[in-house]
């Protein structure tokens, strides 16, 4: 509820007969809008990384959170054209989901990539695809740079002739707090989801009806 973007609620509350403009009130607005922003905790995401081929279409999930999380690849994995895994930092398990902890200034995710998965041997293509923001890159294991933003660049090809798992790593590193993240902040508070974009609430949930309140009260 209340989906709404920066520009229009910040405009709505401009034309207000509440809002008194003056110095201290935007000081206040300001304020209140890096307050919020910050409690927001949007350093908590989770995302789906998927692959395509034919009917297949299998994904893993990659994040962070309040805490580190992961969950095992099944011993018996689905039948798919196309296999997909994450690999355990340490390098001895394979996972559908890894969650790292938040606090760190860069994260790496270890993506393993299999284009036949159960399928006969031959030149065969899996199209990996995904929902990122800012600050994503595609590397492989030698950390050579395939896709430098992900934000802008949404899909890779992978491709090989024979039965084998192909390793990449997927490389995030926070940008600087600015006009997108704060967009993207609101848009958490509201509690919007896009198609492989999913925002943990981080134990802090608020209304982004509350923080427009806030606003105004602080204009008044």
């Amino acid at each position: 509820m209340y989906l709404v973007g920066i520009n229009s609620f910040i405009l709505q509350l401009l034309m207000s007969k509440e809002v008194v403009m003056r110095k201290s009130t935007i000081i206040s607005m300001i304020g209140m809008i890096l307050i919020v922003s910050s409690i927001s905790h949007a350093s908590c995401w989770k995302a789906k990384i998927m692959g395509e081929r034919e009917n297949s279409k299998p994904k893993v999930l990659i994040g962070i959170g309040d805490e580190d999380m992961t969950l095992p690849y099944p011993p018996e994995p689905p039948e798919d054209k196309c296999i997909i895994q994450l690999l355990a930092n340490d390098k001895t398990k394979r996972l559908t989901t890894d969650i790292k902890q938040s606090g760190s200034l860069n994260y790496e995710w270890l993506l393993l990539v299999n284009p036949h998965g159960q399928s006969p041997i031959g030149n065969t293509t899996c199209t990996l695809s995904w929902s990122l923001g800012n600050g994503f890159s595609l590397t492989d294991f030698e950390d050579n740079v395939l896709i430098d933003d992900m934000n802008q660049v949404t899909t890779y090809p992978v491709t090989s002739m024979v039965d084998q798992y192909l390793r990449y790593k997927i490389k995030y590193q926070p940008t600087q707090f600015g006009l997108s993240t704060l967009i993207r902040n609101l848009q958490i508070l509201s509690g919007i989801q896009t198609s492989t974009w999913e925002d943990i609430n981080c134990n802090k949930t608020i209304e982004l009806a509350d923080a427009i309140m806030l606003f105004k009260e602080i204009a008044k």
